[in-house]
């Protein structure tokens, strides 16, 4: 079967834990690397931007936040500066995404913003004609998931999202113990989420009762 950026991308959303992008020959674009623009820019972003800005022209952040807005777009121009094999300085920033998705220069953009914007600007951005990689979880109802499988195949670009924890073989093995038994009954599950505020780690215990309910309890760590 022929190799096809659509293809080849699908492929690595099952084999890899973090976004992939395409060696320029086997783009549309043989005259250079994909451009990319990147939508909303904390924690999550500015990883998923150094994975992603060796491989490919970082052109544009956006970010309604004025410090992350022009820490990315810092970052991006050193970067470029420090490796000009890499690409060319030159990263602008944008508060609106609109202005970003509008850019007719732009290939591909990545989202990472708060989770009650992906299907809005994912929609956008196809519709414009950018592929997409959207940081999980994808949509916050099942309408907006079947809306963006038909924009994908309405305007025939390509959507990739993360989710490691559900396509990471090491997740997958771990999943399958539990369900199988082979680890014993579970009655506790201690899971950690690290804010951004004063270097806590909220701590959340759910505890099994013998009704089949779980108790939730939420507590604040202090880091050391």
């Amino acid at each position: 079967m022929e190799t096809t950026r659509r293809n080849f991308i699908k492929t690595a959303a099952v084999l890899t834990a973090v976004p992939y992008i395409l060696p320029s020959c086997l783009t549309s674009k043989p005259d250079g690397p994909i451009r990319m623009g990147f939508i909303g820019m904390g924690i999550q972003s500015r990883y998923l931007l150094s994975k992603f800005v060796s491989e490919a022209q970082v052109v544009a952040v956006c970010d309604v936040d004025t410090t992350r807005r022009t820490n990315g777009q810092k970052w991006t121009d050193k970067y470029y500066t420090d490796n000009p094999h890499k690409g060319t300085a030159g990263c602008k920033a944008y508060e609106d995404y609109r202005e970003l998705i509008d850019r007719d220069d732009i290939d591909a953009v990545c989202i990472a913003t708060p989770d009650h914007w992906h299907s809005t600007i994912i929609l956008l951005a196809l519709e414009k004609g950018k592929d997409v990689y959207c940081e999980k979880p994808l949509t916050h109802n099942i309408q907006e998931a079947i809306d963006i499988m038909h924009a994908v195949d309405q305007h025939k670009r390509v959507l990739q999202t993360g989710s490691m924890q559900r396509s990471a073989k090491e997740f997958r093995v771990a999943c399958e113990l539990v369900q199988n038994g082979c680890i014993g009954k579970i009655d506790h599950v201690e899971a950690y989420l690290l804010t951004n505020a004063n270097n806590f780690i909220m701590k959340l215990t759910l505890i099994q009762l013998s009704r089949g309910d779980f108790l939730k309890k939420l507590t604040g760590v202090k880091c050391v």
